[in-house]
């Protein structure tokens, strides 16, 4: 009956789900916790030998967070943009998750790598879901690609040389109108650059030098250095004065040139013909036709801006182009002599007397005259 009583308790006990030892006390009890309180309730009497069954197993509970292992494996990094974690990482990073939350990670390469493959609890080369229904570990691998070098930049220096305002150059590309020194850079590996070189009114262009050679107005150059440098020569514009004979000439002569300069000092010289003097443009010259007398003497001016030609002086002439002139000199011709008639000597000269009767009284006429 007692036996009875106790199989009843325990019944009772293990269908309120009280969880209790199944270890044995020393004296043989039971320690039940009562519920609602700490420590052993009291101790019940069990008779040595009673078979006790075994506990009801506890029923397992979820941690309330996982491990996400992210490792990035080369150069780049691993962002998230999800509602549960957002940020970016390179190399190696253990962040804990809420579990059952869902991540979505994106692999981005830096400047010269690629980005290859996931791998641990992702695969391929899309973006990476994970959902945290326990701990995960992704990797991000990159891999180093080959690229060429970026192109050093190529300058092109263009240097004036001359007076200052006396032209300008274009440089092509970028359209770019140099009126003194300047510079061009270009990104380009080896850029083709076009330079035009224009002179203003009362100068002359010169030539190139440096990268660009000769006379010509235009130069088109290569850069493959990484400094070029072309200098645009430009000068006051000079204008030539030529006087030479002219065809229909046959004396002989020289010619004086007098010129005033727009801005310094005249100057004056007599030219042994032919002649050509240089002066600046727009220099107003004198020609003054010297003969050389009295063999010879001044006809007229046969070619040239002589007005009227007859003139000894020619003037104004202003040297806006160059030009030339012809005078002409005429041989001085020679009046004939009489001829000189040789003498001839004859000895002493004998005293002739006059012809005719002698002076004095004529006598009378004798018989038969």
């Amino acid at each position: 009956m007692k036996t009875l009583k106790i199989s009843f308790v325990f019944a009772l006990l293990v269908f309120a789900g009280l969880a209790f030892s199944s270890c044995k006390s020393p004296g043989g009890e039971i320690q039940v916790p009562s519920p609602g309180l700490e420590g052993a309730g009291p101790a019940l009497e069990v008779p040595p030998g009673t078979e006790v069954p075994p506990a009801t197993p506890a029923v397992p509970v979820s941690p309330a967070n996982y491990n996400l292992t992210i490792n990035v494996l080369g150069f780049g990094t691993v962002s998230s943009a999800s509602e549960a974690l957002s940020g970016s990482w390179r190399g190696l990073v253990v962040i804990s998750l809420p579990t059952n939350v869902v991540v979505e990670l994106s692999a981005t390469p830096d400047t010269g790598c690629a980005f290859l493959e996931w791998s641990g609890d992702c695969t391929g080369t899309s973006s990476c879901i994970v959902t945290m229904n326990g701990n995960k570990t992704v990797q991000a691998n990159f891999e180093t690609i080959f690229m060429e070098p970026a192109p050093i930049p190529k300058q092109l220096s263009v240097q004036f040389i001359g007076p200052t305002g006396s032209g300008k150059v274009i440089v092509t590309p970028p359209m770019v109108e140099c009126i003194a020194d300047c510079a061009q850079t270009y990104s380009e590996a080896s850029p083709a650059v076009h330079l035009a070189a224009t002179a203003n009114p009362t100068y002359d262009f010169k030539g190139w030098g440096g990268a660009c050679h000769g006379l010509l107005t235009t130069c088109d150059i290569t850069l493959v250095s990484d400094y070029t440098e072309v200098t645009a020569n430009f000068d006051v514009a000079m204008r030539e004065v030529e006087v030479e004979y002219d065809s229909a000439n046959t004396g002989t002569g020289r010619v004086r040139i007098s010129a005033v300069p727009p801005s310094g000092a005249s100057s004056s010289i007599v030219c042994t013909l032919p002649c050509r003097q240089t002066y600046p443009v727009n220099t107003v010259v004198t020609l003054t036709a010297l003969p050389d007398t009295p063999s010879s003497y001044f006809d007229y001016w046969g070619y040239g801006e002589c007005m009227p030609p007859d003139s000894y002086t020619c003037s104004p002439v202003t040297l806006n182009i160059d030009k030339l002139f012809r005078v002409v000199f005429k041989r001085t011709p020679i009046t004939p002599l009489e001829p000189i008639r040789p003498r001839i000597d004859l000895g002493p000269r004998i005293p002739i007397p006059p012809s005719g009767p002698p002076a004095g009284p004529i006598g009378p006429i004798g018989p038969g005259f």
